[in-house]
């Protein structure tokens, strides 16, 4: 009995911050730039670019406290529109990709967050490995809703150009 005490006592712990849990989605609509070497990207010579990027994702967070969240995140990107002529023809292209993200978020403060996640950007035919960063702030609407305001930045890692996509998000956010 007395090797189970240490086993038991970490059980009761853990089933303790899972009991004060508060889960919660999030929704958000971004507006940013695309930093990116847009020739090496695009492996041509432009004729015209721009790099402002929009998009909107979910994040749901099914372990969320006072302290820190773990959840994941489901989104679209918008990144770059180019043009280029091959020597006989014009061609556009319009760059977006859908996310995947874990996601970790802490609570240094109560309305002041940190946020961090890993996943990927699947593009037209492959995919990119992502690392988001994020320091944001909530403004308490009522008990359960709230505005979350986000600078983030999401680096893109790419074999022809790494991508730097910084923008303002902002969100509404539902906590259970």
């Amino acid at each position: 009995m007395k090797k189970a005490i240490p086993e038991i006592s970490l059980t009761l712990i853990l089933l303790s911050f899972i009991a004060q849990a508060q889960p919660s989605i999030e929704v958000y609509g971004f507006l940013g730039h695309t930093g990116v070497d847009e020739e090496a990207w695009a492996g041509n010579t432009l004729r015209e670019y721009e790099k402002f990027t929009s998009g909107y994702y979910l994040q749901v967070f099914p372990y969320s406290n006072d302290l820190f969240g773990i959840g994941v995140e489901y989104g679209y990107s918008y990144l770059l529109y180019y043009a280029f002529s091959d020597g006989v023809n014009n061609i556009e292209r319009n760059v977006d990709a859908t996310r995947f993200l874990a996601v970790f978020r802490l609570f240094p403060k109560k309305k002041l967050f940190f946020e961090g996640g890993l996943g990927y950007y699947f593009f037209d035919g492959f995919s990119d490995f992502t690392v988001a960063l994020a320091a944001g702030y909530q403004v308490k609407i009522t008990d359960n809703f709230s505005i979350p305001l986000k600078f983030r930045n999401n680096l893109i890692f790419d074999t022809d150009a790494n991508i730097f996509q910084p923008g303002l998000d902002v969100g509404v956010a539902y906590r259970f």
